[in-house]
């Protein structure tokens, strides 16, 4: 259905957690970033609203995502997140926390640096969305992993610039072409 270039995946044969911070064009980006790491699950943190209805929160739910205030996340929210990276799962966030946002929260620097796991980047060039015509005429899709942090790299508690530094390091390499 889509000619897919996927690259840096070496930096994703690891075992234990991870945390991957992703651009957000659409839907397939999810799709993409969960086929290129199976069989391991990827637990997605996905905007609170789209559990509102009960039967998408069911699905969402299916498929490994969580609900997250975006604008004033809970602590029960981020300690949900940090509890999957402790037990060793896969916390994919859409970085920027909208479709076709160009900047990087703070929240994914900081889920990884209180989490102790290692941060990968994903960067997704293509269509934001599955359309019939990619049955005849497949779209080129793109996706680049990059390590961003490593476990190792961490040097004592979690401080603003650090948290500075590590959203820097996401925003130049999702947003990159």
């Amino acid at each position: 259905m889509l000619r897919d270039e996927v690259s840096g995946v070496e930096v994703l044969n690891r075992p234990g957690p991870l945390v991957i911070a992703s651009n957000h064009v659409g839907w397939l980006e999810i799709l993409l970033i969960s086929a290129v790491l199976w069989p391991r699950k990827v637990r997605f943190m996905a905007k609170r609203e789209l559990f509102a209805h009960p039967a998408a929160a069911w699905a969402l739910r299916g498929l490994g995502a969580f609900p997250i205030n975006r604008d004033h996340p809970a602590p029960s929210e981020w300690k949900a997140a940090i509890r999957l990276l402790r037990e060793g799962n896969i916390v994919c966030v859409l970085a920027s926390g909208t479709r076709g946002g160009q900047q990087a929260k703070q929240g994914v620097a900081r889920l990884a640096l209180a989490s102790g796991a290692p941060l990968v980047t994903a960067r997704y060039e293509g269509p934001p969305s599955p359309k019939v015509r990619f049955l005849f005429a497949r779209p080129r899709v793109k996706l680049h992993f990059d390590l961003a942090l490593e476990s190792s790299d961490r040097q004592g508690r979690s401080s603003r610039s650090k948290s500075d530094d590590v959203t820097k390091r996401v925003n130049e390499s999702i947003h990159s072409s």
